[in-house]
């Protein structure tokens, strides 16, 4: 599997943005952000082992697996909607969530060598 400039550029990016997760990592359960928040986390966790996973050329679906990360990340946009917090707040968590998106939107491009 040969790795595309672009998912190249879009990793450096996520890997080096800043990940705010403020309130899941300091366990602030009554943190109105801390649902959305939570689900970026483990979104996280779970998009930094796939990218390494391309990086290492390991034969995985991911376009399969960027997709179901998607739609966390709905989910977290949703729960992000909901809370109560200045647009501030909001548009810092926005920006994560953009440079996110544009990471998995370059995963789905990717095809395993096990994929046709």
């Amino acid at each position: 599997m040969t790795l595309s400039q672009s998912f190249i550029q879009a990793w450096q990016i996520w890997i080096n943005a800043h990940h705010p997760f403020y309130h899941s990592r300091n366990r602030r359960f009554n943190a109105p952000t801390y649902s959305a928040e939570l689900i970026l986390d483990h979104n996280a966790t779970h998009l930094y082992s796939l990218g390494l996973a391309a990086i290492e050329g390991k034969a995985w679906n991911y376009p399969q697996l960027a997709r179901e990360a998607l739609a966390e990340i709905d989910h977290a946009i949703e729960e992000l909607n909901e809370c109560a917090v200045g647009e501030t707040e909001k548009a810092e968590i926005r920006e994560y969530i953009s440079l996110t998106r544009n990471l998995l939107s370059e995963l789905i491009k990717l095809k395993s060598n096990h994929q046709s």
